[in-house]
């Protein structure tokens, strides 16, 4: 398989399982990635979600930092707000990246999410991160922004 030579399509692969909730699988992948180019911050990027979903917190924390010390993009900001909030590790930092990514959003951002559904939500970390604060009414604002945006959002907009 052709995909499975090059790092974007091992890459792809490891994603793909990562949706899937495949997680041994799309860490090996991820991995095989990194092991051969330690500074590919698309894979960087699904290693740190990927562990944050899992709840290894320490793991997603070192992946994100690597990510964000080769790519300083709203995508990598937003990512490092999503493993301090949801890891509890530090969510007033959370914040801050969260911030930082709504802030430098590219103009592209929307059609991005048309192809891709779960693209980097800024609202949705900021959110989160106001919400473990116990600022509810801020928490809110953001979600319900986020849900105009995020997968499922149809679902969400017809209630």
């Amino acid at each position: 398989m052709e995909a499975q030579n090059n790092p974007g399509g091992k890459t792809e692969l490891g994603m793909i399982e990562l949706l899937r909730k495949n997680y041994p699988l799309a860490e090996q992948l991820l991995l095989e990635v990194y092991s051969t180019d330690s500074s590919f911050v698309y894979a960087l990027r699904p290693l740190a979600y990927l562990y944050s979903k899992q709840k290894r917190f320490d793991d997603a924390l070192r992946f994100a930092r690597k990510a964000l010390a080769v790519d300083s993009s709203y995508a990598t900001d937003n990512l490092m707000g999503w493993v301090l909030t949801t890891g509890d590790l530090d969510i007033d930092r959370g914040l801050l990246f969260a911030k930082k990514a709504l802030d430098s959003k590219p103009d592209a951002w929307l059609r991005l999410l048309e192809v891709n559904p779960f693209y980097a939500i800024p609202e949705h970390t900021l959110g989160l991160a106001y919400l473990q604060k116990g600022e509810f009414e801020q928490a809110v604002q953001y979600l319900q922004k986020a849900a105009e945006f995020g997968p499922g959002r149809q679902a969400i907009n017809k209630e």
